[in-house]
């Protein structure tokens, strides 16, 4: 049986799509869960990079990437096009519809980021706890891809529902003037 044989547009597709479901920053064993674990993946990432298409950014232990913002993008494109003191409209239509579709795309990222999804809390929580049950949330939030403000806001109140909280780590919840960034199951 032959592998299934990726490419660099694959993994790129990938993470723009899971950029689109409100991962800003993929962590790079999302990727990895997504396509496979090889070599190969390592090195089209890396290609990626110099190529300009990706970013690469290393927070903690973990290695994230996104899609690079095209600021160089052809500025003839998005001008509109004037003929004897007309406006296209056309191309004013098409311009409306681009922002119509992107302000939906910033509705569905931020409602999502308000949604508790409690099992893939509980399931990222299973992947880096600890022999003893101990998780940084840290790791947890890096892992989800949030940002730490969408992270404690919207998972704050049910952490401490199904969590004990422990003193330590590099971020957290602070509760009577400590932080406490570490958990374990209840």
């Amino acid at each position: 049986m032959m592998a299934k044989t990726i490419s660099k547009e694959d993994i790129l597709n990938i993470i723009i799509q899971l950029q689109k479901e409100g991962i800003d920053k993929v962590p790079k064993t999302r990727i990895k869960d997504k396509i496979g674990r090889s070599k190969q993946v390592d090195d089209f990432l890396e290609e990626l990079v110099k190529e300009g298409k990706l970013i690469k950014e290393k927070s903690g232990n973990s290695i994230l990437y996104y899609v690079k913002q095209e600021n160089n993008e052809d500025h003839e494109e998005n001008k509109l096009e004037v003929k004897e003191n007309k406006i296209d409209e056309p191309k004013i239509n098409e311009m409306f519809s681009d922002i119509i579709n992107y302000i939906q795309d910033i509705r569905k990222i931020l409602l999502k980021e308000n949604t508790v999804d409690s099992k893939k809390f509980d399931e990222i929580y299973g992947k880096t706890k600890d022999s003893d049950g101990y998780s940084k949330l840290s790791a947890i939030r890096i892992e989800m891809g949030l940002t730490k403000e969408a992270f404690y806001s919207t998972y704050g109140e049910y952490i401490e529902s199904k969590y004990q909280l422990y003193p330590g780590g590099e971020e957290g919840l602070t509760r009577k003037g400590n932080l406490y960034g570490i958990i374990k199951l209840k």
